[in-house]
């Protein structure tokens, strides 16, 4: 186990670490920029929750076009680098879900403000 973790975690670890800050600060953002009192009052905003599992792949992307992050071995090419980071957007998604699973069955049910604990988005279009 130590030798796999080893051999192909370790040199990702940017992939991680990205990950792990986008996970964070999307439920961040999900429960204050983007709450569903805040899709309810602003059009922008409700795009914007609409869209949410798109962010951290939109976010990955631009991380990948910034030159002087570090990546995995192998990752020469901007497209490259654009397409892990890209994943660790897509990887952050799921990785929060995972934790969120681990802590439950472990009796730890956290919410965030203002989590009603359904999950759903606002139906109502603002302005209508």
């Amino acid at each position: 186990m130590m030798d796999f973790i080893n051999q192909y975690v370790i040199p990702h670890w940017p992939l991680f670490v990205v990950s792990g800050a986008l996970a964070l600060l999307g439920q961040v953002l999900k429960g204050s920029l983007f709450s569903k009192v805040m899709a309810e009052k602003h059009v922008v905003m409700w795009w914007g929750r609409k869209t949410l599992p798109v962010h951290p792949v939109f976010i990955g992307m631009t991380i990948g076009f910034v030159p002087g992050v570090p990546v995995g071995p192998g990752i020469t090419t901007t497209a490259a680098q654009v397409i892990y980071f890209m994943g660790a957007g897509l990887l952050s998604t799921w990785l929060f879900s995972f934790l969120k699973q681990i802590a439950k069955k472990r009796g730890f049910d956290f919410k965030r403000p203002g989590e009603n604990g359904n999950g759903s988005s606002p139906t109502k279009y603002p302005g209508t």
